[in-house]
């Protein structure tokens, strides 16, 4: 990092800071998140309410990973998990 006496250092690509939580915004408001579904977004899918998905987060039903900006649960988009998680909607619904 050289710079001209006087002017502001200049910044290597790689040493830029990461974006701005906005780009996550942008992302979540397509439905997905870095190819994993949001909270919100995997409650809309369902067609449960939010607070559904994250009790069976909470109890270890629905695996997630943290994103590293925001710290929102990702949930992978795996059909198989999808596939458990309607057959676990439809059977609430039915009792």
């Amino acid at each position: 990092m050289s710079a001209r006496p006087g002017s502001p250092p200049t910044m290597r690509p790689s040493a830029l800071p990461p974006p701005p939580p906005a780009s996550y915004e942008q992302a979540r408001r397509q439905g997905q998140v870095d190819g994993c579904w949001t909270v919100g977004d995997l409650a809309r899918l369902l067609g449960v309410e939010r607070r559904w998905v994250q009790w069976q987060i909470t109890a270890g039903r629905i695996p997630v990973r943290k994103h590293p900006l925001t710290n929102h649960h990702l949930i992978a988009d795996d059909p198989h998990l999808i596939a458990r998680l309607r057959i676990q909607v439809a059977a609430h619904h039915r009792s």
